[in-house]
């Protein structure tokens, strides 16, 4: 799970902080995951460096993922190294550091693999398994993927599958990172963008469990956000929840009920409310951004300031109606400002 940017413009609702303060609270039980009392207590103990990947971290140690993969700056390798030394030696975990590291070309999702010597900064990639076969087969799928090749496809649906992830989700990916599209659908969508939102396009019944940007327990994007095998992966995972940290569970849980207006994966506007049909009435906002992180893609000018300039908008109302062409923003019943999609599902409210 990465960490946030939230943007200021919240501050036009100072006396609503429900959600705010939700975050901060995961926030600060994402941290406690540190303390090497846990163990004392028989609780699972997650260094530092993995508080991002808590999720996945929590998974892999309950053999409900058979592996993790991760990413890190070049500058907080170091870091990594004594966390991953650390994992081997209270849970006997495998683990495999990449050899090579990624230069990222942002927004089109492509990265150019180097060897780790060269002066350019880039990422690293390293593996968790208790399987070393696993660890290695997981750091070379990672890196062919990544690789501009004509085998990057068959690759990138071999780690998918090492990862445990449903086969129907794989499937999907398929079409979301081009493998089975056109060249002409591949340049057009950048779908790695709107994963969550192609999700939502496919689904017919929407679940709790599974709607959220902000909160994912499982780390593969769904072929639709009703997929059984995933909703079967959360209900185990939230099981583990119980056990290690109840408090956590009920952040969890309210996250789960907030709803969400998404135009990418990387930007995105949390709401506390009720949603009737395609109206939802608002308590409770904050929006969300991503796209400052490596690899989140550059987002154009010209949608950085329309979604500025629609969470002033939202800022200024108390519910939103969703229609083809347009979300109107109302407050009470009068209507103060529109927003156009310029695109069918630019945006999408679930």
């Amino acid at each position: 799970m990465q960490q946030v940017k939230l943007i200021n413009q919240i501050s036009l609702w100072k006396e609503r902080k429900m959600i705010k303060e939700k975050i901060n609270l995961l926030n600060t039980y994402r941290q406690s995951f540190a303390d090497r009392k846990r163990l004392e207590e028989g609780k699972t103990y997650v260094p530092l460096p993995f508080k991002n990947y808590l999720f996945t971290y929590l998974a892999l140690i309950y053999r409900l993922k058979p592996v993790m993969e991760g990413v890190c700056n070049e500058k907080d390798l170091p870091k990594i190294k004594k966390a991953l030394k650390e994992s081997k030696e209270i849970y006997n975990l495998q683990y495999k550091i990449s050899s090579e590291k990624f230069l990222i070309n942002s927004p089109k999702d492509e990265s150019d693999v180097v060897y780790s010597d060269d002066p350019r900064e880039g990422i690293f990639s390293y593996s968790l398994s208790y399987e070393k076969k696993k660890v290695i087969k997981s750091e070379k799928y990672f890196l062919e993927k990544s690789k501009k090749t004509d085998k990057a496809h068959f690759f990138s649906r071999k780690f998918a599958l090492l990862m445990g992830y449903p086969e129907c989700c794989v499937d999907f990916g398929d079409t979301l990172s081009g493998n089975l599209d056109s060249e002409r659908m591949k340049r057009e969508n950048f779908i790695w963008s709107k994963a969550h939102i192609r999700s939502f396009m496919n689904s017919r019944k929407i679940s709790p469990l599974l709607k959220s940007p902000f909160i994912n327990l499982q780390d593969h994007t769904p072929c639709h956000l009703n997929c059984l095998q995933s909703k079967k992966y959360v209900e185990r995972f939230l099981k583990i929840i119980e056990k290690e940290e109840k408090n956590l569970l009920k952040v969890i849980r309210y996250f789960f009920d907030c709803y969400s207006l998404i135009w990418y994966y990387s930007e995105f506007i949390l709401f506390k409310g009720e949603k009737k049909k395609e109206v939802l009435f608002y308590e409770d906002f904050l929006p969300i951004s991503y796209s400052s992180e490596k690899f989140s893609g550059d987002l154009s000018k010209n949608f950085k300031e329309k979604f500025k300039k629609s969470v002033v908008l939202i800022g200024k109302g108390n519910r939103i109606k969703m229609e083809e062409k347009y979300f109107v923003v109302y407050k009470n019943n009068k209507i103060i400002g529109k927003v156009k999609k310029d695109y069918p599902f630019e945006c999408a409210l679930f």
